[in-house]
């Protein structure tokens, strides 16, 4: 098998809620429902993720607030799990 190529960071969209209205953001033009993802869901990424080494952080953004989120301090628990971090 080819050697995996690593990349500075993936961006999860953990949350496509946002509670701003900025002039720039497509969120408020967005057609998809409004919702969380999984915490079981954010946990199985973020393993493959540190199993594969493919990237060595890992951002909450891409559209929505992550604050807002009902599980953030689980999600981001998982992720800075001391067997996680380099």
């Amino acid at each position: 098998m080819g050697q995996v190529r690593r990349i500075d960071q993936v961006f999860i969209e953990i949350t496509n809620a946002c509670n701003f209205h900025c002039a720039t953001c497509p969120c408020s033009q967005q057609e998809r429902p409004t919702r969380h993802m999984e915490l079981d869901v954010f946990r199985r990424v973020v393993d493959d993720i540190a199993d594969t080494r493919i990237a060595s952080r890992i951002a909450l953004h891409v559209l929505g607030e992550p604050l807002l989120h009902p599980h953030l301090l689980e999600a981001v628990g998982h992720a800075k799990r001391p067997s996680r971090c380099p």
